[in-house]
């Protein structure tokens, strides 16, 4: 049986690689949730690769099958540190249907909800963790709660531009001119873009980020709700998240909620 798991080598940025695009054969069913614990919030782009590796040797299955399944690797590493790549699928190994994707969005934030609500008003406003665009600025919890929002518009707004026929929907590996961007013009970008989002809602109570967040998801429900389940298993060109489908960059929405928090419980936020 097939991993189910489809490797954009041919997406490298360097245009380097060897997989052809296609499916993997073989028996490769990774235990993705409880071995993406064992990367660290640490790792940086070629760090990632490291971690694909890392696992690629110690399940004996190929090294690009586990680069899409947890969305790293030469065809993402750009984004790794930005957006999480969750796998999308259930667990008889087959694609996410609506239901679940919806479901897991509704549990993941759930979750994120309580999390937060638990903690004091000094863990939610106290520094954190240092900008990736200006270090001596420093984000708080609430500031990574409320960048969730931001890659959530993003997506939505992504998939509407592909649905509606525009060919460079995403924008990260190239311009809009169709000319190639190289890493640190795309991490400069995404920084910049981030840093400018958490300036404007930073010091923000918990009430107003919840808001900002509710905002987001409920776009993404209105387009889950629009979408056929022709349209879920599209393509999204360009997406180096997840499995690169619509549904899977819509899904990978939960799990990067609980990314920002490993970062910040990492950064000592109970410590506070």
């Amino acid at each position: 049986m097939a991993c189910g798991v489809v490797c954009r080598s041919r997406d490298h940025i360097d245009g380097a690689g060897g997989c052809d695009g296609s499916t993997r054969e073989g028996a490769c069913f990774l235990d993705v949730e409880s071995l993406r614990d064992e990367r660290s919030s640490e790792t940086q782009l070629f760090g990632v690769c490291e971690f694909a590796q890392h696992v690629a040797r110690r399940f004996g299955c190929p090294r690009q099958c586990v680069e899409a399944k947890f969305g790293v690797g030469g065809c993402c590493a750009h984004v790794a540190r930005v957006v999480p790549a969750p796998t999308r699928f259930s667990s008889k190994g087959e694609h996410m249907n609506r239901i679940e994707i919806e479901t897991k969005l509704n549990d993941d934030r759930t979750w994120l909800l309580n999390t937060y609500t638990q903690l004091s008003e000094t863990q939610l406003f106290g520094d954190l963790t240092p900008s990736e665009h200006d270090p001596s600025n420093y984000w708080s919890a609430l500031d990574h709660l409320a960048h969730l929002a931001l890659i959530e518009r993003n997506f939505a707004s992504m998939i509407r531009k592909h649905i509606g026929g525009a060919k460079n929907p995403v924008g990260l590996t190239h311009d809009d001119s169709g000319a190639p961007r190289t890493r640190d013009q795309i991490m400069a970008s995404v920084h910049a873009m981030t840093e400018e989002w958490q300036r404007e809602h930073h010091g923000k109570s918990l009430d107003e980020v919840v808001a900002l967040g509710a905002s987001a998801r409920a776009i993404t429900l209105q387009l889950l709700s629009e979408l056929t389940d022709e349209q879920l298993n599209e393509v999204l060109p360009g997406a180096p998240w997840a499995d690169g489908t619509i549904g899977g960059v819509l899904a990978a929405n939960a799990d990067h909620g609980r990314m920002h928090w490993k970062w910040a419980k990492d950064a000592g936020v109970h410590e506070h």
